[in-house]
């Protein structure tokens, strides 16, 4: 009878640990998702503030304090939400650019210290060092610095942030990488990592160049394709080597990922059909621009095997400006979406540079053309390339 009684307490205690549980999630949820709303809310209202405001420099402060005001009510209603780290980085942004502003000095350095660079997209995390030298200068840039390497999980994400901190315009004159760089690669110890920092370096003596040879560029690449075979990194490298030489009758490159509602999506998928392959953003005018003449040329060809595939080079804080633009502009087709901008997977694979850059894809699978795609001439090519056997 006494192990009876032992056993329903546990059973009891454990109901009600499960109730209390379940309870408890059900509420981080609500919290979560009124907090997701709220900051929707917030980001309209801040840009229906600013297209409000006057162009005088009373105006200007006026909407900057009562911008920086919001962003820190929120922070302070939600405090371990995603969007507050959001929020964090717009008040340090605001705080850096309104001069020597005592209070927006304090909120700035605060937001600084309590931001989270594992919950930022890598636009962010540059931009932040910006404003972190005018919060609080060099000193304040390197700490910063070392806390955005000390948050990447591996070997890729610390030389993708030391690739993009090192060519940025705004801090690739900055010393306070070097160090990292140096310790990174005296860590590496197996070919993956090896083949990772040997690719960062191409990239970044290929950005920094001037006349941005793209000769020596292959040829390093071609070099760690040859070193690192057998390594996810020797592969993207020669995939990379492919794309500047792609051509009319080429392979193309194929790969796979999710849209911005997680499910997969891939160039495989179209198999048999004509397929318009277009890197873009929502931040792209020259993108925008070419969006009606696209949807006219869909609805035009797609009964007869005419498909496109965007991909969007948004960044990950864009995913829902992202989905509501497709649905305002009544988009149809798939959209692939990493929300990591000209890092993406398929981005680097193609060597996207600028946007946007359109590949148009035969029956047969293989390139048909990837010059005069834009405008009336979009059109005539998705035609001939239907019609070709």
């Amino acid at each position: 009878m006494r192990k009876l009684s032992i056993m329903k307490r546990f059973l009891l205690s454990f109901l009600f640990l499960s109730l209390v549980t379940v309870g408890f999630s059900q509420d981080a949820r609500e919290v979560a998702s009124e907090a997701s709303l709220l900051f929707d809310e917030l980001q309209q209202d801040i840009l229906q503030r600013r297209s409000e405001a006057g162009g005088d420099e009373t105006s200007r402060k006026a909407y900057a304090s009562k911008n920086l005001a919001l962003q820190v009510k929120f922070v302070e209603n939600f405090p371990t939400s995603t969007e507050a780290n959001q929020c964090r980085l717009h008040i340090a942004r605001l705080a850096s650019s309104m001069g020597n502003d005592p209070e927006a000095l304090v909120l700035g350095k605060k937001a600084l210290a309590d931001f989270d660079p594992a919950l930022a997209t890598m636009f962010d995390k540059i931009s932040l060092l910006s404003a972190a030298r005018r919060l609080g200068g060099e000193d304040a840039e390197k700490e910063l610095i070392q806390r955005i390497y000390r948050s990447a999980k591996n070997t890729k994400e610390k030389m993708s942030f030391l690739v993009a901190h090192k060519t940025s315009v705004s801090t690739q004159n900055s010393l306070h990488a070097d160090p990292l760089l140096e310790n990174l690669q005296s860590l590496a110890t197996n070919d993956e990592d090896k083949a990772i920092i040997q690719l960062g370096l191409a990239d970044i003596a290929y950005k920094l160049s001037y006349n941005k040879n793209d000769s020596e560029y292959k040829a390093l690449l071609a070099a760690i394709a040859k070193q690192y075979p057998n390594t996810e990194s020797g592969a993207l490298a020669a995939k990379k080597v492919t794309a500047f030489e792609l051509k009319p009758g080429d392979d193309i490159l194929h790969f796979s990922t999710s849209d911005p509602n997680g499910n997969m999506v891939s160039t495989s998928d179209y198999k048999g059909k004509v397929l318009l392959i277009d890197f873009w953003s929502t931040g792209c005018m020259p993108c925008i621009a070419e969006i009606p003449e696209m949807l006219s040329v869909y609805q035009e060809y797609h009964d007869q095997g005419f498909e496109i595939l965007g991909v969007s080079l948004d960044s990950k804080t864009d995913r829902k400006n992202l989905i509501r633009f497709l649905e305002k502009r009544q988009m149809p087709w798939k959209q692939a979406f990493e929300g990591n901008g000209f890092e993406s997977e398929a981005a680097r694979m193609y060597n996207v540079k600028s946007m946007p850059t359109l590949i148009l894809v035969g029956k047969d699978g293989k390139v048909f053309a990837t010059k005069n795609l834009r405008g009336d001439d979009l059109g005539k090519q998705v035609k001939i390339a239907l019609e070709a056997q």
